[in-house]
Order: structure tokens, then sequence, then C-alpha cells
């Protein structure tokens, strides 16, 4: 299995396109609305935790994603986050919640596609380089890799992250990110 070998796997045409459209406008009208919140990993960035339309992508994909990892997933939470030009994700891994996370691709400007890295190494030696298209998926152990996204220069780039634990693993008692259930904020 790639995941299993690399720590990370692409799966394109993870959603179908038209409903990635819908998807993306749906979001710039919630920005529109100033329905974001601000987050210090990308503080120029807008931002949605938990947002219901994707935690609902997140419980139904526990299925087909744990097929690919080979992983009894568990859903934590979700986040949406629309990167403007020069923002950038420094580079991290994530907490024990966000034990195997995926980055979903919702669109961007015409610019282009913009990247997430991945490496084992905190000084980004080694590093792989990941392009997703609307729609696109790629599946990572966030608790292990570094990544990051260096400084856009698009005007924008929306993605989902959506996070998982391992239902038999040592982070399983973190279900739900601590709430009682999906679409609930903290």
């Amino acid at each position: 299995m790639i995941f299993q070998r690399k720590g990370y796997q692409v799966i394109e045409n993870f959603l179908e396109l038209d409903f990635v459209n819908f998807i993306q406008e749906y979001f710039f009208v919630r920005i529109n609305a100033q329905q974001s919140v601000v987050d210090p990993q990308a503080p120029f960035s807008y931002s949605f935790y938990a947002d219901p339309l994707i935690e609902t992508i997140l419980g139904k994909s526990c299925e087909p994603l744990s097929d690919i990892t080979g992983i009894n997933l568990a859903p934590q939470y979700s986040y949406v986050r629309l990167y403007k030009e020069n923002d950038e994700l420094v580079i991290h891994r994530d907490r024990p919640s966000c034990e195997i996370s995926a980055t979903l691709a919702l669109g961007f400007s015409q610019e282009g596609i913009n990247s997430i890295f991945f490496s084992e190494n905190e000084d980004q030696s080694n590093a792989t380089e990941i392009k997703l298209n609307p729609g696109d998926l790629c599946l990572y152990r966030g608790c292990d890799l570094y990544h990051w996204r260096p400084p856009f220069k698009n005007k924008w780039y929306l993605q989902a992250f959506l996070h998982y634990v391992d239902i038999n693993g040592p982070h399983k008692d973190l279900i739900y990110d601590g709430r009682s259930f999906l679409g609930m904020q903290k």
C-alpha cells in the first residue's frame, strides 16, 4: 500500500467537480457574510472550524479512507482555509487528534495550483511536493510528517483539512476532537 510505505497518498477526483464548485461557492458566501475566524497558524487567511457541510464529508469519508489506509479511522474534526496571496502555512506536525489527516483541494484562482510539501525532517530536506486539482485529496500522517505551504503566489486557494485517528490506536479517546458530535463548535 502506498500510504503505509510513504506516509501519504493522493486520491484524484475524491469529490466530483460539480460538488466541489458548490462547496467553493458556499464558502465564498460565508466569507462575504464575515463568518470566518482568525487562526494564528495562518492569521491572514479565512478559516472555518467544524463547518457542518465539511463535517458531513469528514464522517462519510471514514470508510473509503479506512480502506485506503488499512486503518480503521474515526473522525476528529474538519477545518477549511482560504489562503490569499502571500499567506503561508508554516512548517509543523499536527497534534495527536490529527493522527491521519487529509487535505482536500476545493479550488484556486487562475494563476495555478499551490503545493503542499511533506518531509520527515524539520529542516525540510528530502521534501515531497504535492499538487492537487479541485476534488483531489491527499491523505497523510499528520503527526509524523512535517508539512507546510510556502507563501502563495496566486490570489486564492481554498482547501479543507479532514482529521482522523486510528479507532484502535493510542488516540482513540480523542474522537470528535472532544466534542459530543460532528458539526459542533468548541
